[in-house]
């Protein structure tokens, strides 16, 4: 039966599916009378009972309710939060479940190795539909040595009653949690200590939200730094004053910062107000001393990103006796090694904040041949020369380059350029400008920074011939 076009409310009843194949964000893809459906849940392979087929623009939607045939690769997820076609919590149908489903994780009902599978699948067949890259070179991706317990950061609601929480699956709603399976040891501990002060110390009513961030230090010790959303109204005082209970609560916290109001379009962002403890902390990755501001970005998943940035750099090629260039370098995490090697590297970043963290690193390494440039990437590529850099490292926002910072780069013509990405679909994008103007794309390898999630991170290696010109 084929659902009529005028139907938008949810259908009654379900319908068994066979799921054809993964998507990006986390559903799998089935047909009903040659129609697409986009399924919540289940895995490629399967046959699934699905329930509350919706009509949407050009394709159905709907949500896995029990299973007919299951996969291989299909496992028990270990978190009570977890509910693959977000509305149940476990297994796809779970009776006598109750409460919202965290919106965190979308694939813990898979094992690790087909979540690895997948995610090359997708990324893939992004390549090919969005892209128009014929068998696009796609490596066999960098898994993580930690399926779960790898999250050095995570961002914690704070509900009306202390609890902290994270969102509901597609949704704004709070889900509070008493345990969260991808926070690293230390990281737990801080949830933990908060968790049970959260009453004592007055967190409801005070902090609307707060992040937490745990990494070992320079003498291998963990140290942790919290960013508080306050609410509107909150002194300087009472701010001070949790600040150092937050502390008190918890030793590993070195850092309390509140965060700072947005800043005025176009201008650098303000940093973050410290309330407690350093301003910064320094982190070793690769060999080199990183400094970290409280909101400065850094990856989340350490061992992966280490894995990613060596790959990154050997990717780059011989740069001796060269200038390189580094765009949307953040703290530094390639402009740093890369200095190491280089005559000279450029660095282009638009944070204030983290532009002020790597220059601290970059007197720290004793490095004078790294100019750290603060603005748009696309403004500043303008005043490089075409022909002067060997190479150009892109890691760009999960919106990908805008299409004048694509410009900038083809007519600045480095021979090898290499493409860090977060998001398939809008790499696929770039990656088709890029090869239009005349690049040819090597390899791509992806990397799983972020397990049990559809999160796809990737670098993409590109070389321009040395007799093709690129087209301006």
């Amino acid at each position: 039966m084929t659902i009529p076009d005028e139907r938008t409310a949810d259908e009654p009843g379900t319908r068994e599916l066979e799921l054809l194949a993964a998507v990006q964000g986390g559903q799998t893809l089935a047909r009903l009378d040659g129609q697409v459906v986009f399924v919540q849940g289940g895995i490629a392979g399967e046959i699934v009972q699905v329930e509350g087929l919706s009509r949407k623009r050009g394709y159905l939607d709907g949500a896995a309710h029990s299973l007919v045939r299951a996969s291989a690769s299909r496992a028990m997820p270990p978190c009570p939060y977890f509910g693959e076609n977000g509305r149940h919590r476990g297994a796809l149908q779970a009776p006598g479940s109750a409460g919202l489903v965290c919106g965190g994780c979308q694939y813990q009902h898979i094992d690790y190795q087909g979540q690895l599978d997948l995610k090359r699948t997708v990324l893939r067949d992004t390549l090919r539909r969005v892209g128009k890259i014929v068998d696009p070179p796609v490596g066999e991706p960098e898994g993580s040595p930690s399926p779960f317990h790898y999250r050095n950061k995570a961002t914690w609601l704070v509900t009306d009653e202390g609890e902290l929480a994270y969102h509901e699956a597609r949704s704004h709603r709070a889900v509070p949690i008493t345990e969260c399976h991808l926070l690293t040891p230390p990281l737990r501990a801080i949830f933990d200590a908060l968790s049970s002060a959260s009453g004592e110390i007055g967190l409801a009513g005070m902090v609307r939200s707060l992040e937490a961030r745990s990494l070992p230090d320079l003498d291998g010790i963990d140290a942790g730094t919290l960013v508080l959303d306050l609410a509107p109204g909150t002194t300087s005082h009472e701010a001070e004053a949790l600040a150092e209970a937050l502390a008190e609560c918890c030793p590993a916290i070195r850092t309390v910062a509140r965060r700072a109001l947005a800043a005025p379009l176009g201008s650098p962002d303000p940093p973050a107000g410290i309330l407690y403890g350093s301003p910064r902390t320094e982190v070793m990755v690769l060999g080199e001393r990183l400094s970290l501001s409280p909101t400065s970005f850094f990856q989340v998943n350490l061992p992966v990103a280490e894995a990613l940035a060596r790959h990154v750099l050997e990717q780059c090629g011989l740069v001796a006796g060269k200038q390189a260039l580094d765009v949307y370098s953040g703290v530094g995490l390639f402009t740093i090694p890369l200095a190491r090697q280089a005559d000279a590297v450029i660095s282009l970043e638009l944070d204030g904040g983290a532009v002020a963290d790597a220059r601290l690193s970059v007197e720290a390494a004793g490095l004078d041949n790294a100019t750290l440039l603060q603005g748009d990437a696309a403004a500043n590529l303008k005043a490089i020369l075409p022909g002067t850099m060997q190479c150009a490292i892109v890691d760009p926002p999960r919106t990908g380059c805008s299409p004048h910072a694509l410009r900038q780069l083809a007519r600045i013509k480095a021979p090898r350029l290499v493409y860090v990405s977060c998001d398939a679909a809008t790499l696929a994008r770039d990656l088709r400008v890029l090869l239009d103007f005349g690049y040819e794309l090597e390899s791509v390898r992806p990397f799983d920074i972020f397990p049990q999630t559809a999160h796809i991170e990737s670098v993409s290696s590109l070389r321009l011939p040395k007799k093709r010109k690129v087209r301006s």
